[in-house]
């Protein structure tokens, strides 16, 4: 008869740990989902990364702009028409044009992804890192360039845009 009671306690006991875990556990994932972390990283648009850096090696090529958020497009393209000029009175510009990239050796990773607020609406940001190195190929040789940077994305409608004004990290 003791050895019964003693089994019904364990029984007891073990039904409450079980229920305790199995209700943290559930608050554990519903609090995730509350501050935003889903557990589910986006994707790193790797090509977009590789797409700008190789436009802002050579910064010739007016397309870098699109790459850029709709804030920042203005002083982007004035920088890029200033390359433009500086590199045509050189005699440099139609080799620029003509480069190729290798990005072989280049690795991009998701540091961080967080949503805060543009213009009083939640925008989704992602931090990328960028290590590594790429070659870039001139008609006259190649050079390799290494690369440790952070690239701040924007997501703008459904796309990723670079931003270097806004910085939700600080």
């Amino acid at each position: 008869m003791k050895n019964e009671a003693v089994l019904k306690d364990n029984g007891g006991y073990f039904f409450r740990l079980g229920t305790s875990v199995l209700l943290t556990t559930v608050g554990l994932f519903l609090a995730a989902g509350v501050i935003g972390c889903s557990g589910k990283a986006s994707t790193v648009p790797k090509a977009l990364i590789q797409e700008y850096i190789s436009k802002h090696a050579t910064l010739v090529d007016r397309s870098l702009v699109d790459l850029y958020v709709e804030s920042e497009r203005d002083k982007i393209s004035e920088m890029v028409d200033q390359s433009i000029a500086d590199q045509t009175s050189a005699g440099n510009l139609e080799t620029l044009q003509h480069a190729t990239f290798d990005f072989t050796n280049f690795k991009t990773e998701l540091v961080d992804e967080k949503e805060d607020y543009v213009d009083d609406s939640p925008t989704p940001f992602m931090k990328v890192s960028a290590t590594g190195s790429f070659t870039m190929t001139l008609e006259n040789g190649s050079k390799t360039i290494p690369v440790k940077d952070v690239v701040i994305l924007e997501k703008e409608g459904a796309d990723w845009k670079i931003t270097e004004s806004t910085n939700p990290w600080g």
